[in-house]
This record gives structure tokens, C-alpha cells and sequence, in this order.
């Protein structure tokens, strides 16, 4: 087993490296690591990978520097606090944009929509400098007005607002809400999976990831919970990541472990860990310290977790 200690007293601080700096990219981990100006790092979250015709997006949420990046439903994902602590549950961003006086709940944040679907998505500066698809109608928005509106082409993301994009019947629904010089403002909250509120407000990095192994010392795998429709996937013996918390308090980085997701969850049981969360994995597992790899993935990957001199 291929694992690394972050030792809880150690002066490092978690975060998420996104693939060139853009969402819907991919990187080596190396690189990744380097761009980061990490000690160590581990492989991220789930990626949309089979398609090379469109972008790369998680799965998932993400968090950097306590701000939401991004997100397209509902999962599970580990988080780490502004003062180390970390966390491990079930997650749902709320977007919630206010237009005028009228409010609108964002389905995708950095998120691609499909084209035949139904959707509110924003992107930002973390998607890259546009939104990298063509169709659907486009809110530009900049210093909190609407701009320029814009339908069926790809458009820059403004460097001081962010992009609005309908599709479907929310075209319809809610494309004459915006007008130029309309007042927009957006704000994000947490849930849980039964829609009570979450305090993840102190949380500066996250990344969506799953099925939770461990809680309070104990196996707590729950496929269905974790809306995990591909249960075969799991008992399949094939390259996994995790990461844990040890009752020590220190974290764990395990990657390159060719096992089921039940043995990965034995294994961080040996290894002392109270606290686990199963990352990305496959082709993707890596693991990466001071220059050098432990287990080198044999593709690159959309986001890193990584661990750095604070």
C-alpha cells in the first residue's frame, strides 16, 4: 500500500489545482503539483473523460480559497477548514442568483450544460476566459449589470463579472428577466442530503469525490445514498485513491491500491483511520512527494488535492 502522512502538527495547508487553470481542462499530476507548489499530491475528483469533444468538467463540488468553483449536483466530498480540520459528508451547493428583484436557483456552476436540455449555469474566472461551448442564450455581466446578452455562440467571461447561461424552457422561462443594465448578485449556501442547512463556511478547499468509506471509526459505504448508479464499478479490483483522517489526527494519502472499494475501506481501517473518502481512481490514481511519483497515473486528470508550506 502506497500511502503518505501529513502529520497533524506539520505547517501545510490543503488545496485544489485546477488543470490549466481552467475548468474543463486536464494536466499531468506532476505538473499539477508543481503549479501548486505542493510537497505532496494526490489524484482529484471524478471528470467528464470519455468524450474528447467536449470539455473535461468534474464531478462535483470544488472549493478554493473558500469560494465555490464549481458544481453540478448534489455528492459527497471531503473539505478541509480554515484551521485544518477535516470534514467528510454529503453536499449540496445552493447557487442563488437574485435579478432584479427576482430570484433564480443556478442548476451548474463552471458546469457544461448539455445542449437539449434545461438548465441555469454561471461560469467565472475559474472556468477560463469563456465558456468554451456555443449554444444557449449568454447573460454577460460585469460589475454586477447585465452587459450584453448573447445566444448561440461561445462568449468571453468578463475579468469583473461572470456569464449567465440559459437553455431549454429556461430560456423561455427566465430570459426576460435580463436587460441591459439590470442589477445581478449571486450567493451560495449548503445543504445536507435532507435540505437542512450545512456550515461548510469555513471550508477553503473541497473536491467531490466517493463513496465515504469511513465515519467514526467504522465502514459506512452507501451506494445508494451517494446517488452511485454503477454499483459493478466498485467491486471491480482496479487502482483506487482514498484519503483518511487517522484518530492521531494526521492525514492519510493512499494511492495505487488495486482493490474493491470494500477492501480500500479495510485498508484505511489498518492504516488507523477513523475518517475516509474514496478519490478518483483507474487510469487516474497518482500520488506525488517532493519531486518525485509514489504511483504515477498513466492519464492526466482535471484537479489535483494538494498540500503545501502555509
Amino acid at each position: 500500500v502506497n500511502y503518505v502522512v501529513i502529520p497533524k502538527n506539520a505547517s501545510l495547508e490543503a488545496d485544489v489545482v485546477i488543470a490549466q487553470n481552467g475548468i474543463g481542462s486536464t494536466e499531468e499530476l506532476s505538473s499539477l503539483a508543481m503549479q501548486g507548489e505542493a510537497l505532496t499530491a494526490v489524484n482529484g475528483s471524478f471528470f467528464q473523460s470519455f468524450d474528447v469533444k467536449k470539455p473535461m468538467d468534474p464531478y462535483g463540488i470544488l472549493i478554493k480559497n473558500g469560494r465555490l468553483i464549481h458544481k453540478n449536483e448534489m455528492g459527497s466530498a471531503i473539505g478541509f477548514t480554515d484551521t485544518g480540520e477535516l470534514k467528510i459528508g454529503i453536499i449540496n451547493p445552493v447557487v442563488t442568483a437574485t435579478i432584479g428583484n427576482r430570484n433564480v436557483n443556478i442548476d451548474l456552476f463552471n458546469h457544461t450544460p448539455t445542449a437539449d436540455g434545461s438548465s441555469v449555469a454561471l461560469f467565472n474566472k475559474h472556468r477560463g476566459e469563456s465558456i468554451n461551448f456555443s449554444y444557449g442564450c449568454n447573460i454577460l455581466i460585469s460589475s454586477g449589470e447585465v452587459t450584453q446578452i448573447v445566444s448561440g455562440r461561445n462568449v468571453p467571461i468578463p475579468t469583473n463579472g461572470y456569464v449567465i447561461n440559459l437553455t431549454g424552457d429556461a430560456i423561455k422561462t427566465y430570459g426576460d428577466y435580463f436587460k441591459k443594465g439590470t442589477k445581478v448578485t449571486f450567493k451560495v449556501s449548503y445543504q445536507d442530503e435532507n435540505g437542512d442547512k450545512l456550515n461548510w463556511s469555513n471550508v477553503e478547499t473541497a473536491i467531490g469525490a466517493g463513496p465515504i468509506l469511513i465515519q467514526n471509526g467504522v465502514v459506512s459505504i452507501d451506494l445508494a445514498k451517494e446517488n452511485f448508479s454503477d454499483e459493478k464499478s466498485t467491486q471491480m479490483t482496479i487502482a483506487r485513491s482514498a484519503v483518511g483522517l487517522t484518530s492521531a489526527g494526521d492525514v492519510i494519502l493512499v494511492s495505487g491500491v488495486n482493490c474493491t472499494t470494500e477492501q480500500l475501506a479495510e485498508i484505511m481501517l489498518k492504516l488507523d483511520v477513523v475518517r475516509a473518502i474514496s478519490m478518483n481512481g483507474g487510469a487516474f490514481s497518482g500520488l506525488y512527494v517532493n519531486g518525485q511519483y509514489v504511483v504515477k497515473p498513466s492519464r492526466n486528470m482535471s484537479n489535483a488535492l494538494v498540500f503545501k508550506i502555509s
